[in-house]
This record gives structure tokens, sequence and C-alpha cells, in this order.
């Protein structure tokens, strides 16, 4: 006795045959559905199929092409591109803050006072920081308050 194996049509399970059972009834042990054993050259093969992958959610939410969507430029339509790094508007600038509060300090001695300041200042006006701005300007009149009373007593022999 020979075997071959023969696919059920009803629920494609892979069966092993004998050649004595050729043209007989039997019943399929997967799904319990009747069948007639057929010779292994008319045998019903499972057609090929290939299954396409379930198309991908696209994370960028946009329909084209899978590409990312194009980085906003918030400076408008200005013909140069965004690029990550660039300051955005209303980004703060802590850096104006923290020059600001050490030129509270250093407008004592105007030296230190004016170079602190001054670079605080620009740091302010570059990023729109307001209070980084207000305070290294009060610190900067401070800076010429103390220069100029300096150089008064140091004029008149008071130091």
């Amino acid at each position: 006795m020979a075997a071959f194996k023969q696919n059920c049509p009803h629920c494609m399970s892979e069966l092993e045959m004998e050649t004595d059972w050729i043209g007989i009834e039997v019943e399929c042990p997967g799904c319990k559905q009747p069948f007639t054993v057929n010779a292994p050259q008319q045998q019903m093969r499972r057609p090929a199929t290939t299954f396409a992958p379930p198309p991908q959610q696209n994370p960028y939410g946009n329909p084209g092409m899978g590409y990312p969507p194009p980085q906003q430029n918030p400076y408008g339509n200005t013909g140069m591109g965004y690029q990550p790094g660039m300051s955005v508007p209303g980004e703060k600038s802590t850096a104006s803050l923290v020059l600001g509060l050490i030129g509270l300090i250093a407008w004592i001695i105007p030296l230190f006072g004016f170079p602190v300041t001054i670079i605080g200042l620009i740091l302010g006006i570059k990023k729109k920081y307001t209070v980084g701005i207000v305070l290294n300007v009060i610190t900067l009149m401070l800076t010429v308050a103390s220069s100029a009373i300096g150089a008064y007593m140091g004029a008149n022999g008071m130091l």
C-alpha cells in the first residue's frame, strides 16, 4: 500500500491517504465533513494564495505616500525652510533672565556689570523675552548710575 497526501476540500487540511481508499467517501478528522478520495494525479491542490500585508497606519496622519508632513515654518513664508534647532518666536531665553539676575549683583562693579548686562540685553531682544529685557535694562541703568557716581567721587577726591 502506498500513501499520498490530499487536502480536504472543505477545510483544506492536508491528510495522508492510502491508495486503497481512492473513490471511497471518507470523513475529514478536522472538520468532520465527508469527501471522496481522489487519485494522486487528480487530487485537488490548495490554490496558492498570497496575502498582502495589512496597510500600515501612517503615524503622521497624512494620506500622502507614507512621507512625514513637511515641517511648518514658524516665520511664515520667508523663502527659507525651517530647520530644527532654529529659534522659534515665543521661545524663551533663560540666558537673558540668568544674566539679568547676575547683573543685579554685578552692577556694583561697573567693569563686570556692563558686559553681563549688555549680553543679557542682546539675548533678550533676540528672543523677544520681555522679562529678560526689562531686568537687563534696570541692571544697565544701575550700572550706568554706579559708573557716574564712581566717576564723580573719583574726580572730587572722595574715594
